[in-house]
Parts: C-alpha cells; sequence; structure tokens
C-alpha cells in the first residue's frame, strides 16, 4: 500500500484502512461480525447523518468554486485548528446546520448544536432535502 489509499482495497475483503490527509498516518481495521439488524432510532440516525452530510458536502464544493464570506469564515477557522481532519467534520460536529420540520437541511454557519435541532432557515444555501428530522433532543443534534 502505498499510504495514500483509503477504504477497502477490494470489495471482497472486509479491512478497511484510512489515511489522515494532514498527518499522513493510517489506520486499519478489520470489520468482525457487522451488523445487518438495524433499529429504528439507528436506520433514522444513518439517514440524518446522509442527509447533513450530503449538504455540507455540497456547500463546501460551492464554496471552494466561488468563495463566499462565509466559506472563507469556516476556512480560516478550520486552518487554525488542529482538532478535525476535515472541514466537513468540523462544521458537523460544531452543528453548523440547521433541520427543519420537514426534514431539509441548511447549512447554517452560525447555528451551534443545539440551534441545529430547531427549525428555521439557514442564511447560506447547500440545501438537501430527505426523510431525516429531528425530535427536539438537545444532547443529539440528529434527533
Amino acid at each position: 500500500m502505498t499510504g495514500r489509499h483509503s477504504g477497502r482495497a477490494c470489495r471482497h475483503e472486509d479491512i478497511y484502512t484510512r489515511v489522515v490527509k494532514k498527518t499522513g498516518a493510517c489506520y486499519s481495521a478489520k470489520l468482525c461480525n457487522p451488523n445487518t439488524n438495524w433499529t429504528d432510532a439507528q436506520m433514522k440516525q444513518r439517514v440524518s447523518f446522509g442527509l447533513i452530510s450530503k449538504a455540507l458536502n455540497t456547500w463546501l464544493k460551492e464554496g471552494k468554486e466561488t468563495p463566499s464570506a462565509d466559506y472563507l469564515k469556516v476556512k480560516r477557522l478550520y486552518d487554525r485548528q488542529s482538532r478535525y481532519a476535515t472541514m466537513r467534520g468540523m462544521m458537523y460536529a460544531k452543528g453548523m446546520y440547521r433541520v427543519d420540520d420537514e426534514g431539509n437541511v441548511t447549512v447554517d454557519i452560525t447555528a451551534n448544536t443545539q440551534g441545529a435541532v430547531a427549525g428555521g432557515s439557514g442564511s447560506s444555501g447547500g440545501s438537501s432535502s430527505g426523510g431525516g428530522g429531528s425530535d427536539g433532543d438537545s444532547d443529539n443534534p440528529l434527533g
């Protein structure tokens, strides 16, 4: 392996590798006895994560092409820290998004973890609609 590959080497294998881009460190893990019986709460969490991740990726892609003031703020914040490996991961962890009552996700860099579960429209684009929503649990931004 070259130290650049992340993911499975082959679809028949159950060994995953991950390379941290900032540090170059390579990690590997073997998936033993994967869970295929997801509960309703787990499925809701997976769908919600996918919708939020898609919205953040869209916003970041648009920001790279034509940087806005909000994108540059987030980029500066990301460059000053060392905890998060990706800007998307930092934005997700800090709750820089909003989920409205219909399950639409909107990127809002002024939102925080408690504000992420409250309804409302964001100040920036990059929205994605779907079935993930929130139930108002302030400890869990995904509901």
